[in-house]
Order: C-alpha cells, then structure tokens, then sequence
C-alpha cells in the first residue's frame, strides 16, 4: 500500500511525502501490520499468552488508539480519507463481531464501507461471481 500510494500521489489516498501528516501516515500503516492485525487473528482463534499480551496488548488497547485518533475528525488522519483508513478498517470487514461497541468506530467502519469505489469493487465482484457459478 505504502508503495502504490507513494508511486501514485494524484489518488490522494495519502498525505504528500515529507508533509506534517506523512510519518503519522507510515505509522498507521505499520501498526496495522505489526500490532492490529496480529491481535485480532489471535482474538479469533483464541490464542492468549502473557507474552502475547505485554508484546501487541489487547484488541481494547489497539481499539482505544483507533478511537483517540477518530476524535480528532472522520479518518484516522483527521479531515480526509486515506489508504490508512481502507487497511485499519479492513480487519473489521473480516471479524465483524469485532468491531467495538464504540459509536465513533462503529461509524468510522460504516463510513469506509460506503465509500463509493469500495462499493463499484463489490458490484463487479458480485457480477464475476454470477458468471462463473
């Protein structure tokens, strides 16, 4: 993601290069993949260990990061949508029942969820989907 968004700056899916919000951008995209995602595979299938638990803390930890983040404005970097927003939130599209009783992440999901090329990518998939059954 981080190398498309970078090889494709005019799709506005991140911050510029060297612009305040860039490093806050990477980190996002490394959290997801260093924190986010190992927690929520390990809540699903139930794996809990101390070492664990001291290592990546609990999806409530990583849940309240999401939620500081969403207070400042719709998208985990404030007033726009990022490719950030489309890969944290994609966990939740995965593990609906995980998605916290949390009005500011339950809306931040729906509203990645509605956005309109999200919703073209499903349609096409829907129409391969019928032709080859």
């Amino acid at each position: 993601m981080l190398h498309l968004t970078t090889l494709f700056p005019e799709t506005g899916l991140a911050p510029p290069v060297g612009s305040p919000l860039w490093g806050e951008y990477l980190t996002w995209l490394s959290w997801y993949q260093g924190v986010l995602e190992p927690v929520m595979v390990m809540d699903a299938l139930g794996l809990e260990h101390p070492g664990l638990a001291s290592t990546f803390r609990s999806h409530n930890e990583a849940a309240a990061r999401i939620r500081t983040a969403l207070k400042n404005g719709p998208w985990l970097l404030g007033a726009q949508f990022s490719a950030a927003d489309l890969l944290v939130h994609s966990l939740y599209g995965w593990f609906k029942d995980a998605v916290p009783d949390d009005s500011l992440i339950r809306d931040w999901v729906a509203r990645c969820a509605a956005r309109p090329a999200r919703l073209q990518v499903q349609q096409a998939d829907a129409l391969v989907t019928a032709k080859a059954a």
